[in-house]
């Protein structure tokens, strides 16, 4: 803190793809009250007027009971995987510990359908659960995640 004020700062990635969609950020900060980010983009751009219909939708992900383990130290981030997921038909397993998604997958190897595992967690990264997991199953699917 210097002069009685705090740093505030955004992430090179916002910050980034803000700039690429030709958008601002605006800060505001109050000491004891916290601080709010505001995200501006612009609804059109240069080149929008090319645009000849509604773009087409992804096709809706249906889970059909199949089995997802997913691996986040982030609680909140978890419970709003595991919402998400449940909300589209899967069947989730969630866990906030690398070393006790190993063990998930050492026990119960057939019982899931996917591994979603976050990028950065404090016992191991994604790569590393990855090529464990991949040892002790090598045909399990494996979708890495950075917040």
């Amino acid at each position: 803190m210097r002069g009685g004020r705090r740093a505030v700062a955004i992430s090179a990635l916002t910050h980034g793809v803000v700039q690429a969609h030709q958008g601002e950020v605006a800060v505001r900060s109050e000491i004891g009250t916290g601080t709010i980010f505001h995200v501006f983009i612009p609804i059109s751009v240069q080149g929008a007027d090319r645009v000849v219909g509604p773009a087409k939708l992804a096709p809706q992900i249906v889970g059909q009971g199949r089995h997802v383990l997913c691996v986040d130290d982030d609680e909140v981030i978890l419970l709003m995987m595991q919402r998400l997921l449940q909300h589209r038909g899967f069947k989730v397993t969630a866990i906030n510990r690398a070393t006790e998604a190993l063990a998930k997958i050492r026990g119960e190897a057939d019982r899931f359908d996917l591994l979603v595992t976050d990028h950065d967690m404090p016992e191991m990264s994604d790569l590393d659960l990855a090529r464990y997991a991949s040892g002790l199953r090598p045909d399990l699917p494996i979708l890495m995640s950075s917040g």
